[in-house]
């Protein structure tokens, strides 16, 4: 994807998530909801979390133009 085009990209709801967890918790979901503004298929190559307790995932790699997620 060319630098022009991420104007036209994911348009994120929000970017970051802050969560102080609980003594008591275990697991804690965060999700990132984006919807893809380009007129071409847009792919996840990359995902870094804060720190090495946390694991980061996403339900799928591959965006269509206009899929949201």
């Amino acid at each position: 994807m060319a630098c022009a085009d991420l104007a036209a990209g994911p348009r994120w709801d929000r970017q970051r998530i802050e969560h102080t967890a609980d003594i008591q918790e275990h697991e804690f979901t965060a999700v990132f909801r984006f919807t893809n503004t380009a007129e071409q298929a847009i792919e996840i190559t990359r995902i870094q979390s804060g720190c090495g307790c946390t694991v980061a995932e996403p339900d799928r790699w591959h965006y269509e133009p206009g899929r949201k997620r």
